[in-house]
C-alpha cells in the first residue's frame, strides 16, 4: 500500500499524468516479487508435508526453520516424523481414496477420461466443502465461536470500507495535496504491524482485537468531530486564520493515520484468530467462510457510504459505531483464547482442553508432577505444555526419541 501511495503521488500528483495503465502496471510489481520470494525463500509447512506422507521434506523444512530461529540442539530425524504421522496419514489417504472411488463410481458421463476426472474432482471438493460448512455450524465446540468470529469480521469489513472513501472525504473537506496525505496514512500501517507483532501474544488475541478495534472507532469519531467543526467554521475562515486551517488539517490527517494503524492491527490479529480457531481439516473452509461474510458486508456497505459521502461527518460516525460494536462483541462474547495453546488437527479433538493436566494419561500426569516438583515456576510448566500438549497419539509419543530427549533435558 505504501508503494501504491507513492506511485499515485508521483504519477497523478507530481507529474499530473492520467495514465492509469502505467499506474496499474507498476502496482503489480510488488505482487510479482512477493510471489517469487514465496516460491524461492519461504519453506513449506512441515506439518502439511508430514500429513501428506512426505517425511523427508518435512524433516528438511522443520530443521531449516529451527536453525533459522537459533536452535542448537540435535536435528529432527525423519523416523521421528514418520513415527508420529504415519498412522494418521494412512487413515487420511484411505478416507480420500474411498471418497474418490465412491464419487467416480457414481459419476458416469459419456465424455473423455479427462473431463470425467475433472468433474469428479470438482464434485468431490464441492461435497467436502459443504460437509465442512455443515460441520462448522453443527459442532457444539465450533458453532458459537465461528458465529462470533463472523460477526467480528463483518463489523471490521464495514469499518474498513471507509478506507476507499478517505480521499474523497479529504477532497470534500478541502484538504490540499490528497496524495501526499495518502502516503502518510499508509505509512501508519508500519506501527500497526509492529504493535500486532509485539502485543498479540502478550495481551491475548481477544483483548488486542477489542483494543485495536475500539481505538479505530475512537479515531473515526474524532475525524467526524473535526470534519463537522471545520464545516461549521468554513464560512468564518479568512486569510488571517490560515494557521488555524493548517492545524485543523494536521489533526484530521493524524486521526485518520491512527485509524489506519489500528485497522492494520485489527486485521493482523483477526487472521491469526481465524487460523487458530478452526482445526486443520476445516481451517481453510472456516477462514474463507468468515472472509466471505466480510467481503459481502463490505460490498453492501459501499452503497451506504456512497449515499452518505456528501455528509462526511455522518458517514464517519456510522463507520465508527459499527467498529465499536465489533469491539464489544469480542469483549462480551469472546472466542476461545488460543494464545500458548496448540491448534487442533481434527474436529473430534476440539472438545478436550489441551491446557488441563487432567486430560493427560496417567504416565503423562506423573511426568507433569515431577516437573512441578523439580521447578514449580511458570516457565517449566509452559515448557511442559509445549512438549506434551501436541496433537499426536500419546502412546506413540512416549516411545519416541523426541519424548526422551525433551524430558531428560527438562528434568536435569
Amino acid at each position: 500500500m505504501i508503494w501504491n501511495a507513492i506511485l499515485a503521488y508521483l504519477i497523478f500528483g507530481v507529474f499530473q499524468s492520467h495514465g492509469w495503465r502505467l499506474y496499474a502496471a507498476f502496482t503489480v510489481l510488488p505482487s510479482i516479487i512477493g510471489l517469487l520470494l514465496v516460491i524461492w525463500v519461504v519453506p513449506e509447512s512441515p506439518r502439511y508435508l508430514a500429513l501428506q506422507g512426505k517425511y523427508g521434506l518435512a524433516t528438511l523444512h522443520a530443521n531449516h526453520v529451527a536453525s533459522s530461529m537459533g536452535y542448537k540442539g540435535p536435528p529432527l530425524e525423519e523416523s521421528e516424523i514418520e513415527h508420529h504421522y504415519s498412522t494418521r496419514q494412512r487413515h487420511r489417504h484411505e478416507g480420500k481414496q474411498d471418497s474418490s472411488l465412491q464419487s467416480s463410481s457414481s459419476l458416469s458421463l459419456p465424455s473423455s477420461a479427462f473431463f470425467s476426472t475433472l468433474l469428479s474432482s470438482i464434485r468431490l471438493h464441492a461435497q467436502q466443502m459443504f460437509r465442512n460448512v455443515k460441520l462448522i455450524y453443527t459442532s457444539p465446540d465450533l458453532c458459537k465461536p465461528a458465529v462470533t468470529l463472523q460477526l467480528m469480521w463483518i463489523s471490521v469489513s464495514i469499518g474498513a470500507a471507509l478506507a476507499f472513501w478517505i480521499n474523497t472525504i479529504f477532497q470534500n473537506v478541502g484538504l490540499s495535496n490528497v496524495y501526499l496525505s495518502f502516503i502518510i496514512l499508509n505509512c501508519a500501517s508500519i506501527p500497526g504491524n509492529m504493535a500486532s507483532a509485539v502485543l498479540t501474544d502478550r495481551m491475548g488475541r481477544n483483548k488486542f482485537f477489542s483494543c485495536s478495534c475500539g481505538m479505530a472507532s475512537m479515531a473515526l469519531f474524532a475525524v467526524g468531530l473535526l470534519v463537522s467543526t471545520g464545516s461549521k467554521n468554513e464560512e468564518e475562515e479568512s486569510l488571517s486564520s490560515s494557521s488555524m486551517a493548517t492545524n485543523h488539517t494536521i489533526s484530521i490527517v493524524f486521526c485518520t493515520a491512527f485509524y489506519y494503524a489500528s485497522m492494520t492491527g485489527v486485521y493482523s490479529v483477526l487472521y491469526v484468530m481465524a487460523s487458530e480457531l478452526y482445526p486443520t481439516t476445516i481451517r481453510a473452509t472456516g477462514v474463507v467462510l468468515s472472509s466471505t461474510f466480510g467481503r459481502i458486508a463490505q460490498s453492501l456497505a459501499q452503497f451506504v457510504n456512497g449515499a452518505l459521502i456528501d455528509h462526511p461527518s455522518t458517514l464517519l460516525n456510522v463507520g465508527a459505531t459499527v467498529l465499536l460494536s465489533g469491539a464489544l462483541v469480542a469483549w462480551i462474547v469472546p472466542p476461545q483464547e488460543m494464545s500458548r495453546k496448540p491448534v487442533k488437527d481434527d474436529v473430534s479433538k476440539s472438545s478436550s482442553n489441551p491446557s488441563s493436566p487432567s486430560s493427560l494419561s496417567p504416565s503423562f500426569q506423573l511426568v507433569h508432577n515431577n516437573l512441578k516438583e523439580h521447578n514449580g515456576n511458570d516457565e517449566t510448566h509452559s515448557l511442559m505444555e509445549d512438549t506434551f500438549h501436541t496433537d499426536v497419539d500419546e502412546s506413540s509419543l512416549s516411545s519416541s526419541s523426541t519424548f526422551r530427549r525433551n524430558y531428560s533435558s527438562t528434568v536435569t
